[in-house]
């Protein structure tokens, strides 16, 4: 459980954490700083989550400083992971790789997000029956 809550503190808190770096920080010295562990680099090259426009998910992950993210939340391999309203999978897709097929990726959708999320939450209906999904399961449930 204490992965749980880590990766939904992270997946709430960094993003703001990262626009209120230093502006005198660049991203080499940031990933200079950090040691990324090679399963969480694998889960980010996999082609599983690189969809046609390859050049604009790496540029995604850049720009969000996936791997300093992933590497800070402490997911590895056979870990349970609870993501709320995922929107369209780009953080479902990586924790779905590095948990692997011993672990587990659950996508809570609140009730009270679907004016906001209608078309995601189709778009993960169909995403959970792939392969590359099948250890991430969708929930529906009232906040």
């Amino acid at each position: 459980m204490r992965t749980s809550g880590v990766v939904l503190l992270a997946a709430l808190v960094l993003p703001l954490a990262a626009t209120a770096q230093s502006p005198m920080q660049s991203a080499g010295s940031c990933a200079g700083a950090v040691k990324v562990p090679a399963y969480i680099t694998r889960a980010m090259n996999n082609p599983a989550r690189v969809s046609d426009n390859k050049t604009n998910v790496m540029q995604n992950d850049a720009d969000r400083k996936m791997a300093a993210v992933l590497t800070f939340t402490g997911v590895k391999p056979g870990d349970t992971v609870l993501e709320l309203a995922p929107g369209s999978g780009y953080w479902t897709s990586v924790f779905s790789l590095i948990v692997g097929p011993k672990g587990h990726v659950y996508t809570v959708w609140p009730d009270e997000m679907a004016k906001f999320s209608a078309k995601s939450f189709d778009r993960w209906q169909g995403l959970v029956k792939e392969s590359a999904y099948s250890n991430v399961s969708l929930l529906k449930e009232p906040a």
